[in-house]
């Protein structure tokens, strides 16, 4: 299996080369290789056919909706996810905030009651 550069600089078939060309510019180098100068004919009456080009960009644009909702679908989904890791977190922090600490005895020498197992904490609970 062989694959081609339309750019590529290698030493290939003249005919070949031409045919490369016309792909790469869409331009006929010369009408004496009978491929390129079929491509350029099958070429010219596609583009003059009104009723391809409109069926064309009605396809164009239908893909281009359906990226777009597929984008705000991706979005969606993503808001979602987020806002459900958020409520795990909360949830988390609810349970470690209320669940007692063992050997939590308070420190007396405070006006305020705090356990020193959680006074490192930012979130300590008064």
């Amino acid at each position: 299996m062989c694959f081609f550069n339309t750019r590529g600089t290698d030493t290939i078939d003249p005919k070949l080369d031409q045919v490369l060309t016309f792909l790469d510019t869409a331009m006929p180098v010369n009408d004496d290789n009978p491929l390129v100068e079929a491509m350029s004919s099958e070429l010219a009456r596609i583009k003059s056919n009104t009723e391809w080009e409109a069926e064309f960009m009605n396809l164009y644009l239908r893909d281009k909706e359906k990226y777009r909702e597929g984008m705000l679908a991706e979005r969606e989904l993503a808001n979602r996810e987020l806002q459900a890791e958020r409520e795990l977190a909360n949830q988390n922090y609810k349970l470690s905030v209320s669940s007692p600490t063992k050997n939590c005895k308070p420190n007396t020498s405070s006006p305020i009651k705090n356990c020193k197992a959680n006074a490192s904490s930012p979130k300590s609970k008064l």
